[in-house]
């Protein structure tokens, strides 16, 4: 094969590997929330119940993995194990999107996050592509030089982690950086237009220890028979998260009547402290909860719990050791983990206009209402003492400002070798195409 069509290819395929890799380990790291609501989907297709703690680490481990082999892909570190482990994951990757696409048991393979919804035969032969261009980068990876020198390539594995991981810490502690669902701050919850065909749920009934769903279309158990109703659940594949049009909904305390226009004033500020799963929420929190609630109504703010998940046995544990003048309301568990991660995750809103957001362990208690000027008269919101995107846009100058100088820095030393490295190369390509 002629020398420059195979050095074209190679490059063509670092490209392409190398960027989708990044972009999908970044998209996954800014959201760990996401990326483990989307594990548990997968697990619980397969019927396998995995703690929280444990997937938190798979998620960690899953998107860094991720970036810093299409770094290392990019720019040529580590040329003969990066592409193996690359092939080695797209063949597995294949696998199980030919599941997917076959048996549809989740909405979407979730590869990019919430930033790129892709349907499950779109992932096919995305991941099709991807694994040719990957066993490809397995034979001929080194017949092209790397950006860096092997000497300093462990620098990019030690600036691309611990770019990954700040971010990823932020997403986890406080909120995701960027934030691409349909409820991004400064946007609002209601929003009129959005009826009830938009979402559909299914109803599940309860037997004792047998649980029945049942969907719209079908006949209902009957009463007589022992069966009572329990909750009602979005459907998956539902929840419409790439519309931007859609609407946040509060339901009363037994989860029957939409009281969202009822609660959320126009001309006043509403705290809201969201529980998508209250069975997860430690009782240690509880504490935090009041002492939140407390001071929003020391400075005439609106505050509520907004559980998810329908279980009235949880919620009435949590109302009884909750004070009678916080009410909990209901939402859909999905639309909550839509709105704000975290669980608990707090939302402060202006009108129905989202304000702030955050995990009820980044809110800094008697500091709140009061060092932030958040009050019911004079409404400002400063998210926090220094804006997410800022930190984003600190974080991705001082990685690429890292990664160039590695690059100058490597490029300075093969012209003082006199490019000794080069010819090695271009001696080793006249071999591999022979």
């Amino acid at each position: 094969m002629n020398q420059v069509m195979t050095r074209s290819l190679t490059w063509i395929s670092r490209v392409g590997v190398g960027a989708t890799f990044i972009f999908s380990g970044f998209t996954k790291g800014i959201d760990p929330y996401g990326t483990l609501y989307k594990l548990r989907d997968y697990l619980t297709a397969v019927s396998i119940d995995l703690p929280d703690p444990f997937l938190l680490v798979v998620s960690f481990t899953l998107f860094l993995t991720e970036f810093l082999l299409g770094l290392f892909i990019l720019l040529g570190c580590y040329r003969k194990i990066a592409p193996r482990l690359v092939a080695l994951i797209m063949l597995f990757m294949l696998a199980l999107t030919l599941w997917i696409a076959i048996a549809n048991p989740v909405a979407d393979c979730g590869c990019f996050g919430d930033a790129l919804i892709l349907s499950n035969w779109a992932t096919l032969f995305k991941n099709v592509v991807l694994t040719l261009m990957a066993i490809w980068l397995v034979r001929f990876n080194t017949s092209v030089v790397s950006l860096i020198a092997p000497a300093v390539q462990w620098l990019a594995f030690v600036g691309g982690g611990c770019y990954l991981a700040i971010i990823s810490f932020i997403g986890y502690r406080i909120q995701p950086i960027i934030d691409f669902r349909p409820f991004p701050s400064g946007s609002h919850i209601v929003v009129d237009e959005v009826t009830e065909d938009n979402e559909q749920y299914s109803f599940i009934y309860r037997r004792g220890n047998e649980e029945m769903r049942v969907e719209a279309n079908d006949e209902l158990p009957e009463e007589s028979e022992g069966w009572t109703f329990e909750r009602r659940e979005l459907i998956p594949g539902q929840e419409n998260r790439n519309q931007k049009e859609s609407s946040f909904r509060i339901f009363d305390e037994d989860g029957d009547e939409d009281i969202t226009t009822d609660l959320i004033d126009s001309d006043s500020t509403t705290l809201l402290v969201c529980m998508p799963e209250p069975a997860k929420v430690s009782k240690g929190d509880i504490w935090r909860i009041e002492e939140l609630l407390a001071e929003a109504e020391e400075e005439d703010i609106d505050g509520m719990i907004v559980a998810g998940g329908g279980d009235m046995t949880i919620l009435n544990i949590w109302k009884e050791n909750l004070s009678d003048r916080f009410p909990i309301y209901q939402a859909e568990d999905t639309s909550i983990k839509m709105l704000v991660r975290g669980n608990p995750g707090i939302v402060i809103l202006h009108g129905d206009s989202i304000g702030m957001k955050g995990t009820l362990s980044s809110i800094p208690l008697r500091s709140l209402m009061k060092e932030r000027g958040i009050d019911s008269t004079g409404y400002e919101i400063k998210d926090f003492s220094f804006p997410l995107h800022k930190w984003l846009n600190l974080l991705s100058i001082g990685l690429g400002i890292w990664i160039l100088v590695l690059i100058i820095g490597s490029a300075l030393g093969w012209f003082i070798r006199g490019g000794r490295v080069h010819h090695v190369e271009s001696s080793s390509l006249d071999k591999s195409v022979q």
